[in-house]
């Protein structure tokens, strides 16, 4: 939604932000970025499950159809521009490689769960590096109600074919990965 997410990247942000609603825009262009007079808006509820696949695939049927009526209206009304609330205003980078990287010691376990589904396949993936500098990418991570206080954070265990990692706060369990994560610290 414009103002608010201009830039780069607007899907993936909206999901590592934890944003309830994905929103969507057309604009008519200027010589700013995202910054042209707003036309059309809507929005659509993010659940829980979804991921960036997900929301790729419900944005890419509801913005024809806000794109056509935008034309519409340019057409048809003498003002068809919807007033922005320019407070709202906030700029996002495009994001590189590098942004999925996690940051153990910082995120919690709503950070990492929002990060890896924002940026699981066709994108790269959020990844981590075992103790032997060998990149370990997260495709698809849970949240779970498990504490297991004696970990530390960054810290994995494994029970009955389960794995789980410590957050800053909770505990994630790993779904699907890339890579061995045998060289973490992993308690039996």
């Amino acid at each position: 939604p414009l103002p608010q997410y201009r830039g780069g990247s607007p899907l993936n942000w909206q999901i590592i932000n934890g944003e309830k609603k994905i929103g969507l825009s057309v604009i008519k262009i200027n010589k700013n970025i995202d910054d042209g007079p707003l036309l059309e808006q809507k929005f659509f509820k993010l659940k829980e499950k979804h991921d960036i696949r997900d929301v790729h695939e419900i944005a890419n049927k509801i913005f024809p159809k806000i794109l056509y009526r935008s034309i519409i209206k340019l057409f048809n009304s003498k003002n068809p521009f919807i007033n922005k609330n320019k407070n709202l205003k906030k700029y996002y980078k495009q994001r590189t490689l590098k942004d999925g990287l996690i940051k153990w010691m910082i995120y919690d376990q709503t950070d990492i769960y929002n990060l890896v589904r924002a940026i699981t396949a066709p994108f790269p993936g959020a990844f981590s590096y075992n103790t032997d500098g060998k990149k370990v990418s997260f495709l698809e991570v849970s949240k779970t109600k498990k504490k297991f206080p004696k970990l530390h954070v960054g810290q994995v265990y494994k029970k009955t074919g389960q794995t789980y990692i410590k957050t800053q706060k909770g505990v994630i369990k790993v779904n699907r990965k890339i890579g061995n994560l045998k060289n973490f610290e992993i308690l039996k």
